[in-house]
């Protein structure tokens, strides 16, 4: 039998992390933003069948498991495996990069001169 870790927590915390660790190199939501242009375009939201080329942000997920670890606990999966992880995985991926779209977006409506996307996050936790 095979040992995995199933995490207990839910996708929307692990979002944040990645999110949150992506605002503080904002090179790495330029990067993640142009894979979205690249893959997705601009006139349409990423889907399922997008994900599968999404290697950065994907890699983003999988770093911020790495740096932020959710509460975890040992699940006996035998050889078939535990379908919840693969579905648990794929949900923060398309919140991820839904979010990203959709950060990236406002962040072109508003002039960098005039506000900041750190002066945004603040404002906008701060009032909701």
């Amino acid at each position: 039998m095979e040992i995995i870790l199933v995490a207990i927590d839910n996708p929307a915390s692990a979002v944040e992390w990645a999110l949150a660790e992506m605002m503080i190199d904002p090179s790495l939501l330029d990067l993640a933003s142009k894979e979205l242009d690249e893959v997705v375009g601009r006139n349409r939201l990423v889907q399922e069948s997008d994900l599968h080329q999404l290697n950065f942000i994907k890699a983003c997920v999988k770093e911020a498991f790495r740096l932020h670890p959710v509460t975890v606990f040992n699940l006996l999966t035998g050889l078939r495996g535990c379908p919840a992880v693969k579905l648990g995985s794929t949900m923060v991926t398309m919140l991820l990069a839904r979010l990203i779209q959709g950060f990236t977006c406002l962040h072109r409506l508003i002039p960098p001169l005039l506000i900041s996307s750190r002066q945004i996050l603040i404002s906008y936790w701060l009032n909701h």
